[in-house]
């Protein structure tokens, strides 16, 4: 590995320290000083990013140098494991590739399967933010797939507040961002998350989420199509399905699947007992 994005989490990517940041976001890299490195392959996002930004220029001027462009999303759950199945071939880890395809495969169809038999009734209504009123097509899938209705299926943008509050929103989700949460973070660091989430409880006040107590904040390390989660969206669907349906997913332990896969598949020494923020309010018993 010659080159990373310069924003790379360093608790999450230890080994990648002393490496050469190439750019702050994976959408507009800087060509000179990947060229810099003489890199024998690249690989850039396949899917656009915030703000629309695409890596389609920068692949034209890479491939112009003669450098071979790879393109992935990786933080989509529709394509992850096709993606990652394509990796292990290229760099010639098929069989670890394999391992961690079915381990992750075992997660996530249980709870779609599941989930598949709900009807309209069953689904609670789910107001999804990633911004205050502001909303994203992207959550419709992993909220779908969790068993919850998203109350803006299809609408990507802002929204007004008395709508939220004549929607009527069971369950509601605020992404927050690395820093407010993260595997640095003290368990016990969550004073901004309770500001953020009393926010959100104070300007929706009346609605059935704020009054049952239905109010939940994830990192975006874990939010699917966000460009820090990578594949752990996976873990964002089982906090998802635990909170929509205690009942159903009784068994299901989010924590302990994110902490397999940090020590299983990541290599790291990181205790969730003991470290990262994740989630607010914890899960009981997490």
């Amino acid at each position: 590995m010659v080159g990373v994005p310069s924003s790379l989490d360093p608790d999450f990517f230890p080994e990648f320290g002393d490496v050469t940041g190439v750019g702050d976001m994976p959408w507009n890299p800087d060509i000179e000083i990947i060229l810099a490195q003489d890199p024998e392959v690249v690989i850039l996002p396949s899917c656009a990013g915030p703000y629309g930004y695409t890596a389609d220029e920068e692949t034209k001027l890479l491939e112009a140098a003669g450098v071979t462009v790879l393109r992935f999303c990786f933080n989509q759950p529709e394509t992850f494991s096709k993606e990652l199945e394509k990796n292990g071939y290229v760099f010639g880890k098929k069989e670890e590739a394999e391992e961690f395809i079915d381990w992750h495969e075992d997660i996530v169809n249980p709870i779609e399967e599941e989930t598949s038999e709900f009807s309209d009734e069953d689904r609670p209504k789910v107001y999804c933010e990633w911004l205050p009123y502001q909303s994203s097509v992207a959550d419709d899938d992993i909220i779908a797939a969790a068993g919850g209705k998203d109350i803006y299926e299809g609408l990507n943008g802002e929204v007004s507040s008395e709508d939220v509050l004549y929607k009527d929103p069971e369950i509601i989700i605020r992404p927050v961002w690395q820093g407010e949460t993260g595997y640095g973070l003290d368990p016990g660091n969550t004073v901004r998350l309770e500001g953020v989430r009393m926010a959100i409880m104070g300007r929706l006040s009346t609605v059935a989420a704020v009054e049952e107590g239905e109010v939940y904040l994830i990192s975006s390390q874990l939010w699917t199509y966000l460009p820090s989660s990578g594949c752990r969206p996976f873990v964002a669907l089982c906090y998802l399905a635990k909170w929509f349906h205690p009942e159903v997913f009784s068994d299901l332990e989010p924590q302990a699947i994110h902490q397999e896969y940090l020590t299983r598949f990541q290599g790291l020494d990181i205790d969730l007992d003991e470290q990262g923020v994740f989630v607010y309010p914890p899960l009981k018993g997490s």
